[in-house]
């Protein structure tokens, strides 16, 4: 993960010239140098990885102090978030976004030869989803009520660069965004008995989400793998963290018609294997009804969500409902 995304050349928005103080320091050390800095403030590296697996967990200090000077060379670049709009036909002033990045690496580091990062799976089939569920929309000739913003949003490997500015400098205000749909990586092998959707637990939207997979013979499952946080690292975290309710719709890993475990074993290979690396190509080994059967019930849940009356919220207890009641002044 480090090497496929977080070396080289990195990116960030503009600074925000009223932020106070200087840009923090972020970096990343090896196992080895973390073990020996821990161990000069008297703290064991495995205590505190094994106390970082519950909830209450918190910093600790250490009173190790670390001074680093950086060189870096800056430039400016530019790239842009590519949106689409259908208006909506009773309250096109309300919206439901609908995110998938379409960006990758581009030119890097040579693997096997090959410098070339495609990104087939992460997120070409991503962005041909979306673009699919903005075809459907227009072709049904029955237009929803509130307004679809569909955004194909740029650096979202430099950090969910594109949504954030997006988030930052809406095209529709925050308190008029109903809520938000994201797709990120299109199953590519076939279709499952299961669905995952990030989020689905957090807000109303998931009751959404759960009607339509019930009529999909879809059995909504829990997030496959909570220790790698995917919920806040793909495009719909800027939204969410800015109060928006928001959902990640993932395939599932049940593929029907295979033994137990055959999708968890082809996306860890994925993951070991073709993840951020130039490897991620077309394949015609690749299976569409799956991708059909995902983007399906993603477009269903928000075709729903635009076709409503109410505003759907956060669960109690969640950590982004603060900010949608403030944003909504009590109206949620």
């Amino acid at each position: 993960m480090v090497r496929g995304g977080w070396s080289g050349e990195q990116f960030a928005l503009p600074p925000d010239p009223a932020a106070p103080g200087p840009v923090p320091f972020l970096g990343w050390v090896t196992r080895d140098v973390a073990e020996a800095a821990l161990a000069a403030g008297g703290v064991s590296f495995e205590t505190l990885k094994e106390a970082a697996s519950f909830r209450d967990f918190g910093p600790v200090a250490t009173g190790v102090t670390v001074t680093a000077a950086v060189e870096s060379t800056m430039r400016e670049v530019e790239t842009m978030n590519v949106v689409g709009l259908i208006p909506g036909t009773e309250r096109p002033d309300e919206v439901v976004t609908v995110t998938s990045h379409y960006d990758h690496f581009g030119v890097g580091e040579a693997i096997d030869g090959d410098s070339i990062y495609n990104g087939a799976y992460d997120n070409a089939s991503g962005t041909a989803l979306l673009l699919a569920m903005a075809d459907a929309v227009t072709s049904t000739g029955t237009l929803p009520r509130r307004s679809l913003l569909f955004i194909a949003t740029a650096a979202e490997e430099q950090g969910l660069l594109g949504a954030a500015w997006y988030v930052q400098v809406p095209l529709f205000p925050l308190s008029r965004t109903v809520a938000e749909v994201n797709v990120d990586g299109a199953n590519l092998w076939g279709e499952t008995d299961d669905v995952i959707v990030q989020g689905a637990e957090r807000s109303e939207l998931g009751l959404f989400a759960q009607r339509r997979a019930q009529e999909m013979e879809l059995t909504v499952m829990p997030d496959a793998e909570p220790e790698k946080g995917y919920f806040f690292r793909s495009d719909h975290f800027p939204f969410a963290k800015a109060g928006i309710p928001s959902l990640y719709v993932e395939h599932g890993r049940q593929f029907r018609g295979r033994p137990a475990g055959w999708g968890d074993s082809i996306l860890a290979d994925y993951t070991a294997v073709h993840y951020h690396a130039p490897s991620d190509d077309f394949s015609p080994d690749f299976v569409f009804d799956g991708a059909v059967q995902q983007g399906r019930l993603a477009l269903l849940t928000l075709l729903d969500i635009a076709d409503s009356t109410g505003w759907p919220n956060w669960f109690d207890g969640s950590e982004f409902k603060a900010a949608r009641d403030a944003m909504m002044g009590g109206e949620n």
